[in-house]
């Protein structure tokens, strides 16, 4: 992915230097559209949950490189099936048991 996000920078310094300047938000949609396939979850996530319907550049840059990350490995992501929790209250007394974490 950091090659691909070189690659990208690089045609945008091009057009930058062609006097070609384009909208953030733009620079955003073009990156998510060269996408393989594979990132569609991904794309179609940014583009429903954008904060008020706007996506950046950053934005996008940032999230491909941390599903990178996270698809590598590097981050360890906690599921909630991942998670066992037992909370009883019994006679006034709480007692909790929380495993697997």
């Amino acid at each position: 992915m950091a090659e691909h996000l070189s690659s990208f920078q690089n045609m945008v310094n091009q057009l930058t230097t062609m006097e070609i300047v384009l909208d953030d938000e733009i620079l955003a949609l073009l990156l998510l559209s060269s996408l393989p396939d594979s990132w569609e979850t991904l794309v179609v996530s940014l583009n429903n949950f954008a904060p008020n319907g706007n996506l950046t550049f950053n934005m996008v840059k940032d999230s491909l490189l941390n599903e990178e990350a996270r698809k590598n490995g590097s981050i360890k992501v906690i599921s909630y099936s991942q998670i066992e929790a037992l909370v009883t209250d019994s006679r006034g007394r709480n007692m909790y048991k929380i495993s697997k974490i």
